[in-house]
């Protein structure tokens, strides 16, 4: 039976924006790759459970900026939670306005 999923090209514009926001951030080198490895594993992950991405034109290239702004916004989020004391205060407080943003 052929996957009927598609990826709505106007959603991976929104999360291209959501991935935008957070390169503003300025984030770590480490936090960048672990953006980039979960956006790949995400891709792929997908990719293999649906059977594509889409059929219309440009879709292996549109559909990168979705998993990139999810990929960003778990790894923001794994950042705004209080895992000790490793970020202090004033910068979980900016980190957790730039994911509620």
């Amino acid at each position: 039976m052929p996957s009927t999923f598609e990826l709505n090209p106007s959603f991976c514009f929104t999360l291209l924006g959501t991935f935008a926001i957070y390169l503003w951030t300025r984030p770590t080198r480490s936090a960048s790759l672990a953006v980039l490895i979960l956006a790949v594993a995400l891709r792929a992950a997908c990719v293999r459970r649906m059977g594509g991405l889409g059929a219309y034109y440009g879709v292996w290239w549109i559909s990168w900026e979705a998993f990139l702004g999810i990929a960003s916004l778990m790894v923001l989020a794994a950042q705004v939670i209080p895992w000790g004391d490793r970020l202090r205060s004033p910068e979980r407080k900016s980190r957790r306005q730039t994911f509620y943003a």
